[in-house]
């Protein structure tokens, strides 16, 4: 009886080989996956939402061995190292990634020029109070506990880790014993991840699928011109540059460098994450090497790529192109000196996590930090393809180190300027295109929106009386009697100011509208009567009230010592921060207080209130500040008249909408909340505890969150129609 063939050797039969020349290569297999899971999405809609669930267990099978790869493989790897041959690495490899970032940095200063003129702004939102975070560059290189650096993947860190224990290996006396085992733990890594691998097909159509099928159309055209200009930047890279320079410096053919990238390519397509592909590119570039026979012995790809990983990859330098975009976008571009410390700063920060990275680079570049928001939905399509120009990346260290440390220090000029000439053809070529193809996608956005004007409220209210004018001739109500009359006559009679955004305004419609409006309806429906809004100044508000003109006034009254003098509030219904409003280029100088407290060259606007005025001459001594009446005073003034309005950034953030060439800035350290409440007449103490206990009893419900976030941070609520599929919307044939 013949015994079986072990596990890991293919029968001898005469079928084996028919049967293996049938089956599709894994990069095939995987493009047929991305075509039928983008069908699938198109066709099915949102009902493709719950594969997102397989896709995030695909991507966390393929990320399980990748950090203990890592480990293993620089610890074994530098452990077989001399000291002569480990110096020669670290200067090999070190020209190498200073030769990639060059390319990088160039292709942003580049790029980051052609995009056209643009003013916009956006709504308030909680991060406009926060300071960017900083960078803790010894958190994220000093391994303090190894074992914390692993279950946070702090990458950085574990390399160190890594290296310190594979430079000690080196001395060992005998760690040939050590190293033995170590070989052992990473060809079964490897072997474990080649079995994820083969899932590729699998994820990709999930991830596909999902993506095809949630995302929405909106979100990519707002961000056009930055995926543009950021995939035409990858593509050159990855493309052209890169290949170029692999292949005039190593001899290594382009049919053969794809076959070497392709399964890292298409895996790392499925996945985004470039972590899950290092053993691949490892594997693949000593193969190629090898192949070539080119002594990796002093730079062995097993070494460089874990150890090249942790340092700012080229696709992630190029969402540096990010802020050039933001610049565009908030109609402030960047000049041609602030490329220099926006790379170098960059490079810096890129240490760390993009999420930290990318509020310093816009807070430094004096760019609205709301801009972020953008950057996190265009994650969903660059995190992909930045991956690539990452495997790219990774490619070239693993291939060119090895090359240039065997050729010790000869080095061929002549391929060295052909690849640089041929680099700045491309990168010319890629910005002239990519210049004239921007002038025709972003044309229409270029003009800028404003979504502010175009409110209305939430729910469907009742029909209330919007009165313009205030009634001639008007019956005073009695005195502290207002509650009692308003359910014996069945009427809330609100007052508004017809110029508080986001309050109290009247939208492109001529409709009544804001947050405290919304309140207002809403009010009138739990007290189950109608409602009539009559319009109020601040400067009469007391004795409109007291003459009983209206009951109540609703529209962002701030509570101040001053004003309690005069009227009775309620308790605050909300609490807004203090904040200046200045043109967009003229951020930074307005983020920190103890910079502005020396200035005398300051001319400060306050709104309204010599109460807040007072406080800011209090805070900026030498500045002159003046109160003006109305905000347009401010907005429509010459440049030279005002350098800033003292105002909440809640107020401030609606109206920038208007001036889109206006950013909110919340001075920092010390956060100054500013109370909003309601007025009634100073003696309606009954009428205040009633409004009181409402305003408690309404800010933990769901209609007064709903209200908040509609008009202070701009969430539409307005029905949803479902994503466009072509199931339901062509064919019929689902519901």
């Amino acid at each position: 009886m013949t015994n079986p063939p072990p596990p890991d050797e293919a029968p001898s039969d005469s079928a084996s080989p028919r049967r293996a020349k049938r089956r599709l290569p894994l990069f095939t297999l995987t493009l047929l996956a991305f075509l039928l899971g983008a069908a699938c999405g198109l066709f099915f809609g949102d009902y493709c939402a719950p594969l997102a669930v397989a896709a995030d267990v695909y991507v966390g099978l393929l990320q399980m061995t990748v950090l203990p790869y890592i480990v293993v493989a620089l610890i074994g790897n530098v452990g077989r190292l001399s000291t002569a041959s480990a110096r020669r690495l670290v200067m090999t490899a070190g020209c190498v990634l200073l030769l990639l970032w060059s390319m990088g940095m160039i292709a942003v200063a580049a790029l980051g020029g052609v995009f056209p003129e643009r003013q916009t702004a956006s709504f308030f939102h909680s991060d406009l109070l926060q300071s960017p975070p900083p960078v803790d560059l010894v958190a994220l290189f000093v391994p303090a506990n190894p074992f914390s650096a692993l279950a946070d993947s702090v990458v950085p860190a574990i390399v160190v880790f890594s290296l310190c224990l594979g430079a000690a290996v080196m001395r060992l006396p005998q760690k040939s014993l050590l190293l033995a085992q170590l070989e052992l733990w990473q060809a079964a890594l490897v072997r474990v991840n080649t079995w994820m691998v083969r899932l590729t097909p699998i994820g990709m159509f999930a991830i596909t699928a999902h993506a095809a099928g949630t995302l929405e159309l909106d979100d990519f055209l707002q961000l056009q011109g930055y995926l543009l200009v950021y995939t035409a930047a990858v593509v050159v890279l990855a493309l052209v540059v890169l290949p170029l320079w692999i292949s005039l410096l190593t001899g290594i053919r382009y049919r053969e460098l794809a076959a070497c990238c392709r399964e890292p390519l298409a895996t790392v397509l499925a996945t985004g994450k470039l972590i899950t592909v290092l053993p691949l590119i490892t594997e693949n570039t000593a193969r190629l090497i090898d192949q070539h026979h080119i002594d990796r012995a002093a730079a062995d790809p097993h070494v460089v790529t874990p150890l090249a990983y942790p340092f700012p990859n080229l696709g992630k330098l190029m969402t540096l192109l990010f802020i050039p975009f933001a610049a565009w976008l908030s109609g402030a571009p960047l000049a041609f000196e602030d490329y220099p410390l926006l790379l170098g700063a960059g490079l810096v920060s890129y240490f760390g996590s993009l999420l930290a990275a990318v509020p310093f680079l816009l807070d430094m570049a004096r760019l609205p930090a709301e801009s972020f928001h953008l950057f996190l939905i265009s994650g969903v399509y660059c995190g992909r393809v930045g991956e690539v120009l990452g495997v790219m990346h990774l490619t070239a260290i693993s291939l060119l180190a090895p090359a240039l440390a065997a050729r010790g220090a000869r080095v061929n000029w002549r391929r060295i300027a052909a690849a640089a000439g041929g680099s700045a053809a491309a990168l010319i070529l890629t910005i002239v295109g990519t210049g004239l193809l921007l002038q025709q996608t972003t044309a229409e956005s270029r003009n800028g929106r404003n979504p502010i004007a175009s409110m209305r409220l939430i729910n469907d209210a009742p029909p209330a009386e919007v009165l313009r004018l205030t009634p001639a001739a008007q019956s005073p109500a009695p005195t502290g009697a207002a509650l009692s009359r308003i359910r014996e006559t069945g009427l809330l009679r609100v007052g508004y100011h017809a110029d508080n955004l986001p309050f109290s305004y009247f939208n492109q419609r001529g409709e009544l509208v804001g947050l405290d409006i919304e309140l207002a309806h809403q009010l009138a429906r739990e007290l189950n009567v109608q409602l009539q809004f009559l319009p109020f100044e601040f400067e009469t508000l007391a004795e409109q009230l007291e003459r009983g003109e209206f009951d109540v006034a609703m529209s962002g009254l701030a509570i101040t010592t001053p004003s309690l003098k005069r009227l009775r509030f309620t308790r605050p219904y909300l609490e807004t921060t203090l904040a200046v409003v200045t043109r967009d280029f003229r951020r930074r100088e307005f983020a920190s207080i103890d910079e502005l407290a020396g200035r005398d060259d300051l001319k400060i606007a306050v709104l309204r209130s010599e109460y807040y005025a007072d406080k800011v001459r209090d805070a900026l001594p030498a500045a002159d500040v003046r109160v003006v009446a109305s905000p347009r005073d401010f907005f429509d003034a010459p440049d030279d008249e005002y350098d800033a309005l003292a105002a909440t950034a809640e107020f401030g953030s609606a109206w920038t909408l208007l001036y889109p060439g206006f950013q909110v800035v919340v001075v920092q350290p010390d956060l100054v909340r500013v109370p909003l409440g309601f007025a009634v007449d100073h003696d309606d103490e009954q009428f205040e505890e009633f409004l009181s206990h409402w305003i408690e009893l309404s800010r933990g419900a769901r209609p007064y969150r709903r209200a908040y976030r509609h008009w202070i941070e701009g969430e539409d609520f307005a029905p949803k129609e479902r994503r466009w599929c072509l199931g339901r919307d062509v064919l019929g044939w689902l519901p």
